[in-house]
């Protein structure tokens, strides 16, 4: 997991969200982690909660996800970028299938809770096949490049899309499909 790639025509690229969950230290995980949390935590979070973000349009990508933790039980809170992709939210784990939020709504559907905007959504949860997952990152990819370059290190002037390019992105990464 933590190998060293220095060849630049593969994803994920260094200086990405996924590479520094995927080829760094378990320590570089830890710092990237944590850089995302407090600023959610102390910032984000609160100004969403207030309905202050909502009204400056934040609530068109970023949305509040409520779960219930699988080990603890308490409610909790994280601000995730979503897409809508075919009548459905999509949300996407750069941590893979070691990320909390991912895990708590894997383990308690039932608890699944989704803030966009001003309204509070009770959606169904349904994890992406490894085809589906193709499907959507070339979507993805064509409509949203700089996303793309921030989750993966997508370069739009160098990268051909195809499923070679994207097939170690596809595997680490996981895609929750919500239907409202």
């Amino acid at each position: 997991m933590n190998e060293d790639f220095t060849d630049d025509s593969i994803l994920p690229r260094k200086g990405s969200v996924m590479y520094s969950f995927m080829k760094e230290t378990k320590s570089n995980q830890k710092k990237t982690a944590n850089k995302f949390k407090r600023l959610n935590k102390f910032l984000v979070v609160p100004f969403y909660r207030i309905y202050i973000l909502p009204i400056f349009q934040i609530g068109r990508i970023i949305a509040l996800v409520y779960t219930k933790g699988r080990k603890s039980g308490k409610r909790r809170i994280t601000l995730l970028e979503f897409r809508r992709y075919d009548n459905k939210i999509l949300l996407f784990s750069a941590r893979g299938k070691y990320s909390d939020w991912y895990n708590n709504i894997i383990e308690n559907p039932g608890d699944l809770k989704i803030r966009i905007g001003f309204r509070m959504y009770k959606p169904t949860p349904v994890k992406s096949s490894e085809q589906e997952k193709f499907k959507i990152l070339k979507w993805y990819i064509g409509k949203f490049p700089k996303s793309a370059k921030e989750l993966f290190g997508y370069k739009k002037e160098i990268d051909i899309i195809s499923d070679e390019l994207i097939k170690p992105v596809a595997e680490f990464l996981e895609i929750l499909q919500l239907t409202i």
